[in-house]
């Protein structure tokens, strides 16, 4: 840390004398990029293993061997396998960051705090920046007196004043009202670069409004500066307008068009950037240009029939145009692209014209079809399709019905069928759903299953033609799941992130009313994979892009699911969880399962519990990343909010894997990716890791491979064992032959089941991954 005297800088942040308090600190840091994209800024450490201390391993061996790279930030500590290092750059000199030292007096030093439970009492941080804290430490109850001694733009540095317990927080954390107060006092009000030296902070931390009102303040009090803050304020225009456009960016790309178009008709220009205006103008243009082209395909789908001679078409489309019209949107024109090239021209006649509309919509812009009658076949496929998924079970007969009329609609195969699926709106109604506030879903129990209840919160302007990605969140002891669905999508008043990103968040409700442990009990599972089928049914969710997490207990089931159905996930987040029972048998399946692990260093024995498993995955090369929060114990860790959010846009679920091993021990997970199991070995199934006795047994492995030869090998010591296939997976039009028990147990032609690929859609509403066989044995 290094005080200036003399500070020339374009935001003129100057003569910072005398005080201790006010400092710049250099910005040194190393840029560790992953593989898949994420990168971190810190001071970067090779270790043999996990930990910073005695949990960080010895090396065993002659050759120095380092297995993770940790990034500290000085919040917290990212550990990470070394090979998914994709890029380091050491030493990366940034800016200064304006920080302030805040003296506190009193510290003890007497007794440290080695691990926290859970926060019992948290009183608001006073005008001096302390507070009290009542936690359970090492099953005591202490009440710690905790003190800001350092104000940095990214976090606040926390120390204990009567026991030792070095810890921080995230700046943003801390009302905007109490910062502003500590600023002041550590800063001399009548001074005009200490007054400066807090909008620098305020630029460094984003906190654009706080600057500027800083800034009106200065002006006010220190008439003579009004040059430097002149030059300060356009500077701060920039920065809000870029903040601005970055935001309408991230709204546009979530689905959110009205916002952002009208959010760029009252965009700011005084004093911004001619590149920043432009980039706003051409956004404008191109809503305004979509506004015409839905005007245009309102008029040609009124118009066109007029100019048809075949009247049974005519007639046809005038009984679907209503249709057509309602579906169409931003989210749906990239469907109408070959209807739109040829719609301002007339260089097509009017049946083909509205053919490429119809056929447009139903299999999309790539698949789109210039004659009209395939493509009113096509239209009346996709109305039969809705029907099958919508028939009740009383009337399960009709979907027989149903197969007979498709099989008999000339020139509808399982390809057509296969490209109406994903682009279909969902067939199961939700009166009850509303946009950007919690609504619950409830499902019967069915049989010996039961039901099945989940809490809700969809992204503002959703829309059944965008697909958007999901969040399965657990609850904590204690909690509700609207209070968990809520910390990812915040409330009707207040906005969280996953409405900023525009995802669905669903909150199952998993565990018991007053559990205070998850059970890895199979009735868990079911309630959270028959939700997120639900859920999948009802809305248009991308099953490429569901995330499961959990919070305390819910990390716990997080954990369990996660590893158990990899398959149905893009990654994991497990926050505050432990990995126990199943999860140590299970590891290996996390092979292509990306997860993001959030804890607290002093979460009770948690970091030495789960130390193992995750070193495991470390030393494998897993896409894993384990965050550990320094000096703090079990708390959501909602500072890490904005990372998770960049690390989920760079995640998609793996569909057409070729070959892997997974591990089970439940008859309620034996489905990966595209291979099943049922009817486990009595020496392998577990149901109850309350019984000591039952804990010694085995994880039985399952193994498939496909060779280039379009040959499937399959190792299972199930009784009952499904391949289910698609293009994407196998060769069609090739013979396919499939080993298992050192037998061939198939060698043939696979081909297409019409009913096969309707009922697994209607099963699990899955529709980026649509199987169009499956061969048992």
């Amino acid at each position: 840390m290094t005080c200036f005297t003399a500070l020339a800088t374009p935001l003129r942040v100057i003569v910072l004398a005398g005080l201790c308090g006010v400092c710049l600190s250099h910005l040194a840091a190393d840029e560790v990029t992953l593989k898949n994209g994420t990168r971190f800024e810190g001071r970067s450490t090779p270790l043999f293993g996990l930990g910073t201390g005695p949990r960080g391993g010895k090396n065993r061996g002659p050759t120095t061997v380092y297995n993770v790279t940790m990034v500290d930030t000085g919040l917290a500590r990212y550990f990470v396998p070394r090979t998914q290092v994709a890029e380091f750059v050491a030493d990366q000199m940034g800016g200064q960051n304006q920080v302030f030292k805040l003296p506190q007096h009193g510290r003890s030093g007497a007794v440290a705090i080695q691990q926290i439970g859970r926060f019992l009492k948290v009183t608001p941080f006073d005008e001096w920046g302390r507070r009290q804290i009542t936690i359970n430490a090492g099953g005591k109850e202490r009440v710690v007196i905790q003190a800001i001694t350092e104000i940095s733009p990214d976090y606040l540095k926390l120390e204990g004043m009567n026991h030792r317990w070095d810890s921080g927080m995230a700046t943003s954390s801390l009302p905007r009202k109490t910062l502003a107060a500590l600023l002041e006092k550590a800063t001399k009000p009548d001074d005009p670069d200490h007054r400066m030296a807090i909008v620098r902070f305020y630029l460094q931390a984003q906190m654009y409004r706080d600057a500027k009102q800083e800034l009106v303040a200065i002006e006010k009090d220190f008439p003579e500066f009004a040059d430097n803050v002149k030059d300060v304020r356009l500077q701060l225009t920039q920065m809000q307008a870029k903040q601005l456009l970055d935001e309408l960016s991230l709204r546009r790309a979530a689905g959110q068009h009205q916002l952002v178009y009208q959010s760029t008709l009252k965009f700011p220009s005084e004093d911004v950037s001619r590149s920043i205006l432009r980039d706003v103008t051409e956004m404008t243009a191109d809503y305004e240009n979509k506004k015409q082209q839905r005007e245009l395909f309102v008029t040609k789908i009124h118009e066109l029939p007029n100019d048809l001679s075949n009247k049974d078409h005519a007639e046809a489309v005038n009984k679907l145009a209503d249709s057509l019209i309602a579906e169409f949107n931003i989210s749906t024109m990239d469907r109408l692209e070959s209807f739109f090239l040829y719609a301002k021209d007339g260089g097509l006649p009017a049946d083909e014209q509205l053919a490429l509309a119809i056929s447009g919509m139903v299999v999309g812009s790539s698949y789109a079809e210039t004659d009209l009658d395939r493509a009113l076949r096509l239209w009346k496929a996709r109305e039969l399709v809705m029907e099958y998924l919508a028939v009740l079970p009383a009337e399960a007969y009709r979907r027989q019905e149903i197969l007979v009329e498709l099989d008999e609609l000339e020139g509808i195969d399982a390809a057509s069928i296969a490209r109406i699926l994903p682009l279909l709106p969902s067939a199961v109604k939700t009166p009850q759903a509303v946009v950007g506030a919690p609504f619950e879903v409830a499902l019967p129990a069915q049989e010996e299953e039961p039901a099945v209840n989940y809490t809700v919160i969809l992204p503002p302007e959703y829309h059944p033609g965008q697909n958007y990605p999901m969040i399965v969140a657990l609850r904590e002891q204690g909690k509700t799941t609207q209070q968990e669905a809520e910390w990812w999508a915040g409330t009707a008043e207040r906005a969280g992130q996953a409405q900023r990103h525009g995802y669905i968040v669903i909150a199952p409700e998993y565990a018991a009313t007053g559990a205070f442990a998850h059970t890895y009990s199979s009735d868990s599972h079911h309630s959270v994979v028959e939700a997120i089928y639900d859920a999948c049914r009802r809305f248009q969710v991308d099953s490429d892009r569901i995330f499961l997490s959990g919070h305390g207990m819910g990390g716990d089931a997080a954990f369990d699911i996660g590893l158990s159905h990899p398959d149905m996930f893009a990654g994991v987040i497990p926050i505050c969880g432990v990995i126990r029972n199943n999860c140590q048998f299970y590891w290996s399946n996390a092979e292509h399962l990306p997860l993001y692990v959030i804890g607290g260093e002093l979460d009770r024995d948690v970091p030495n519990e789960n130390s193992g498993v995750l070193m495991r995955m470390m030393m494998q090369g897993y896409d894993l990343i384990y965050v550990e929060y320094i000096g703090r114990g079990r708390e959501g860790f909602y500072e890490e909010i904005h990372k998770l959010f960049t690390w989920m846009a760079l995640q998609t679920r793996p569909r057409t894997l070729r070959d892997y091993e997974m591990k089970t021990m439940r008859e309620t997970d034996g489905r990966f990716y595209w291979f099943e199991a049922q009817g486990l070995p009595s020496t392998i199934s577990v149901t109850d890791w309350t019984n000591r006795r039952r804990r010694g047994k085995r994880a039985m492995p399952l193994k498939v491979h496909i060779s280039p030869g379009n040959t499937i090998s399959i190792s299972s010591g199930a009784e009952r064992n499904t391949v289910w296939l698609s293009p994407d997976i196998v060769d069609f039009d090739s013979r396919l032959r499939v080993n298992m028990k050192n037998r061939m147990r198939y060698n043939d032609f696979p081909e297409a089941d019409l009913e096969t690929m309707l009922e697994d859609y209607r099963r699990r509403g899955d529709r980026q991954q649509i199987f169009w066989t499956r061969l048992d044995f």
